[in-house]
């Protein structure tokens, strides 16, 4: 047997026994069961599906295409078929067909959408897809949903929720989406945790914004930084003026509450041992131009933020309130407090991530926090893995672990282990991520907030 015998042998063996799998989460948060009428499917391994999935419920699916020779992937396929038991008109079919999962509505509307519509939710091999429904009072949305406007197209049901009853999705590190600059031991696999700027993640539904300003010859910036010993390291990113005007672009026209956190601040201008938090005349630079941002809520005198409404924050879907928050008490804000910007006692909130890369540990952590701090505070779920010394360094050159790579895997488990925890005494008013790819978190938040109604 040569040389040649033996490589065909060893890509037909991995070819048959690599395995084209993953999973399909499902929440039902509508107001009626789902019923399965029908189900086929053709060349698929895997695709068995529950016959009923009951209301505020969700279901894991696995699903496996074959990997049978000489057939086509168009050909292998499948389709499970549900209607509600409410309404046996109102159907949805979940069809698979070469290596996408996508949901046809039969005489259901969402999000204006015509009743008899597809949407496509994709296909991560390995990975989860997440399909939701949210009905209230005969409307549809979920994961269709517009996310540019998802808090003014559901003021019916979160108009009248107050900021601590009320379920957003936030970015960690949001500025972080690329390098301008950086030292050396920093690269963006241990310093980028988004793949998107302000701009888009405002777009896929972000309304909390972890920003951690630096000065970075002399311009105001966002940055992330470790300190190890005798020097720090880390890169600049997004700059504050660039996320001053996408956020004004964005507000002009949707209306929406947008949160943002200051923290970590780290003047680079000094020699790189020297590095330090801002003085009170670096924070009133930086504020100055944090009051170029349109809509920042100004606050009647003593106004706790976490007890005021949707509502009475965008004045019923008719603008947008934008809120500085800032976790350092002892910086000054003088004339500015309750004009955009508030301290954290104005909002309590809880704020304490894991600290680990092992997600079985980061999520009996958050989990556990959820349960006994979110009833009295305003919770900041982390849902974010963290590299350990070994992989920040590695990662580089051995491409194992970076930021991404381990946020695709706390992102992959989030709605289907986080969405059964919820209860009206247990849920997070915050869900942190890194590197938001799309919308599925947002969908998440408005499914929980449904539920907690």
């Amino acid at each position: 047997m040569n040389l040649l015998h033996i490589l065909i042998i060893m890509v037909c063996f991995k070819y048959l026994y690599t395995r084209d799998g993953g999973y399909i989460t499902i929440i039902n948060e509508t107001d009626s069961d789902w019923v399965l009428i029908e189900q086929q499917s053709y060349y698929m391994n895997f695709w068995n599906f529950p016959n009923l999935i009951k209301t505020q419920s969700i279901s894991h699916i696995y699903v496996e295409w074959s990997r049978k020779l000489f057939i086509k992937n168009s050909n292998k396929l499948a389709i499970a078929i549900y209607s509600l038991v409410e309404d046996r008109e109102k159907e949805f079919v979940i069809q698979a067909n070469d290596f996408n999962i996508a949901v046809f509505f039969h005489n259901i509307s969402l999000d204006g959408m015509p009743g008899n519509s597809i949407y496509n939710l994709g296909w991560v091999q390995n990975g989860d897809v997440t399909f939701v429904l949210v009905e209230y009072l005969g409307r549809f949305t979920g994961t269709s949903l517009n996310a540019t406007d998802w808090m003014k197209n559901n003021l019916d049901f979160l108009g009248t929720r107050t900021l601590k009853e009320l379920c957003i999705p936030g970015t960690h590190n949001s500025g972080m989406s690329f390098l301008y600059n950086r030292t050396f031991f920093s690269h963006p696999c241990n310093t980028l945790t988004q793949s998107h700027t302000i701009k888009e993640q405002l777009h896929f539904g972000i309304r909390y914004f972890d920003i951690r300003p630096i000065l970075k010859q002399g311009e105001f910036r966002t940055g992330h930084y470790e300190r190890i010993p005798g020097s720090w390291q880390g890169g600049v990113g997004q700059s504050i003026k660039s996320i001053v005007e996408e956020i004004n672009e964005f507000t002009n026209s949707h209306c929406e509450v947008i949160i943002i956190t200051l923290s970590h601040s780290l003047n680079t201008d000094l020699k790189n041992n020297k590095f330090q938090e801002f003085n009170q005349s670096e924070w009133d630079r930086l504020f100055h131009e944090l009051d170029k941002i349109d809509n920042l809520y100004h606050a009647l005198a003593m106004e706790k933020l976490s007890e005021l409404t949707i509502d009475e924050l965008t004045k019923k879907g008719k603008t947008s309130a934008v809120i500085i928050v800032l976790t350092d008490m002892r910086v000054v804000l003088n004339q500015r407090w309750g004009k955009g910007y508030f301290y954290t006692d104005s909002i309590d909130i809880y704020d304490v991530y894991s600290n680990t890369n092992k997600l079985k540990v980061m999520v009996s952590d958050q989990i556990m926090k959820m349960a006994l701090f979110s009833r009295n505070y305003y919770f900041l779920l982390s849902w974010t893995l963290t590299q350990n010394f070994k992989e920040a360094i590695l990662c580089q050159t051995r491409g194992i672990n970076g930021i991404k790579n381990i946020a695709k895997e706390a992102n992959s488990h989030l709605a289907y282990i986080l969405y059964p925890q919820i209860s009206s005494n247990s849920y997070p008013n915050i869900i942190c991520i890194d590197d938001v790819k799309n919308t599925e978190v947002t969908t998440l938040a408005l499914a929980i907030n449904k539920k907690l109604i």
